[in-house]
């Protein structure tokens, strides 16, 4: 039972991490500045901080609009690299372990 699950643990770990570029391409990266956003600053003060642009920044990147995402935030030119690096880094982590455990069904 044990391998069954960190079988199917692992797998949905691979599903999401895979479905997190689709999920960002989704995301309409020329909106207005009218959209609602959770950022507690802007909320409070009507200002942009630092973080401002960066996630519709990365799905700029993903659609190759590399103007546009550096000028929703300049910061993008850093932070899409480092963040490309992790979750490859993530990807390769979670594929080492479903294949070095050599998995199988457990037997009854």
């Amino acid at each position: 039972m044990g391998k069954a699950i960190f079988w199917l643990g692992a797998n949905i770990r691979m599903i999401i991490l895979i479905c997190i570029p689709l999920l960002l391409w989704q995301i309409d990266y020329k909106t207005g500045g009218d959209h609602f956003t959770f950022c507690l600053f802007k909320n409070i003060t009507g200002k942009h901080c630092y973080g401002c642009g960066l996630l519709r920044g990365v799905s700029a990147f993903l659609h190759l609009d590399f103007k546009w995402a550096f000028k929703l935030n300049p910061l993008n030119i850093i932070t899409v690299p480092l963040l490309v690096f992790v979750f490859m880094q993530e990807l390769v982590n979670s594929h080492n372990k479903i294949a070095t455990n050599k998995l199988s069904w457990p037997k009854d």
